[in-house]
């Protein structure tokens, strides 16, 4: 054998094992920023570098990650005072370092670690993002404060902040403000998150039942992606019943429990965030297998693809995603959990399987064969 024939069979012999290696089945999530803890929301953020910064949402700091995994000294933001004690119920970052967050009630701007005033929303937010700089609220289908029952209007969907107002970015499917009684209701069916690409371009992604939708930065529809019918999943009656019964020992010490309502949602998280990854992708967390941690999904626009794999990562509620240069950080909602990380080289070695019952623009996708080898 000549010395180029043996060079050929070694590599050949080098790709052979290299496509033997299993690859994992389940991606291990690792711990990162052990300390410090603390009783109240967290949110990640990554700027236009990679670097990964989290946010104590109570107290308006930001403490920056670093490549070790350790959180480093924060630093706080100018915030003016609120009239509501602080509830920031969503929280954005983008590629320039700004923040939006839901926070009590308001849409707030957070511009190099001053606060910057926006015109007031009267709708409820549910999620926040920034495209292009500007602020974009995915928001329910009814109001701030109480219901006027004499007007007639279509709500919107997703809203931009401008100068004196916000205005409607993409419109709402149903036709007018629902009545208070179907707000539960309404709530599962059409609870949103919203994600800003690194090009302005949006994502929305349904909490309770599996719907991704592409709009542009100008809120033009380009892509909506369903699996299994984009049906709500409902959790378990054990676990309902078991909400419903402490909620109701929550409203027996109150001085007047007779004047509560009690509702307890019966669904059950299909899609907890979603992020572009740094490779172009959509990435999102979705409600978990039968081994008790959450599936990592991702959508690849290019081979228009969606693909799954199981995570070590386990979720109690509310969690939230950031695309950092050293892989994906998921963070719950409480500063006291787990905050984990996973490396863009094991995302890219996971055993990633095709997801059944896709459909993308009303056509069914492709099962996901293998791509043939050039």
């Amino acid at each position: 054998m000549s010395a180029g024939v043996a060079v050929v069979a070694l590599v050949m012999h080098s790709a052979a094992t290299l496509a033997a290696e299993p690859q994992p089945a389940v991606l291990v999530a690792q711990a990162f920023g052990a300390e410090p803890t603390w009783d109240g929301p967290q949110y990640p953020g990554a700027d236009g570098k990679g670097h990964v910064f989290i946010l104590r949402a109570h107290d308006y700091e930001i403490y920056p990650v670093s490549r070790h995994g350790e959180l480093g000294e924060p630093e706080p933001w100018t915030m003016a005072p609120l009239s509501a004690p602080p509830v920031v119920l969503d929280a954005a970052m983008d590629r320039h370092g700004d923040w939006v967050l839901f926070d009590a009630g308001q849409v707030r701007l957070i511009r190099s670690g001053k606060e910057v005033p926006l015109p007031e929303l009267r709708w409820v937010a549910r999620s926040v993002a920034l495209s292009r700089g500007d602020p974009v609220a995915a928001v329910a289908p009814y109001r701030m404060g109480h219901w006027k029952r004499n007007e007639r209007f279509t709500p919107p969907l997703l809203v931009v902040a401008g100068e004196d107002a916000w205005s409607e970015l993409v419109p709402s499917e149903r036709g007018e403000e629902p009545p208070y009684e179907e707000l539960g209701a309404v709530t599962v069916e059409d609870s949103v998150r919203v994600a800003a690409g690194a090009h302005g371009d949006l994502w929305t992604a349904t909490r309770y039942r599996y719907r991704l939708v592409h709009y542009t930065s100008a809120g033009r529809e380009r892509l909506t992606l369903e699996v299994d019918g984009a049906r709500v999943q409902q959790r378990s009656q054990g676990a309902v019943a078991a909400d419903r019964a402490a909620m109701d020992e929550e409203v027996a010490r109150l001085s007047e429990p007779e004047r509560a309502r009690v509702e307890v949602n019966t669904a059950r998280d299909v899609i907890y965030d979603l992020v572009e990854g740094r490779d172009g992708r959509i990435y999102l967390l979705v409600g978990g297998h039968a081994g008790g941690g959450l599936d990592l999904d991702r959508y690849d626009p290019v081979r228009n693809v969606l693909e799954r794999v199981a995570t070590t990562i386990e979720s109690r509620g509310v969690v939230s995603m950031a695309a950092g240069r050293d892989g994906l950080f998921i963070v719950p909602f409480n500063g006291r959990e787990t905050r984990w990380r996973i490396g863009w080289d094991a995302i890219e070695a996971a055993g990633w399987a095709p997801v059944k019952g896709v459909v993308i623009n009303d056509l069914e996708a492709p099962a996901g064969e293998d791509e043939a080898e050039p």
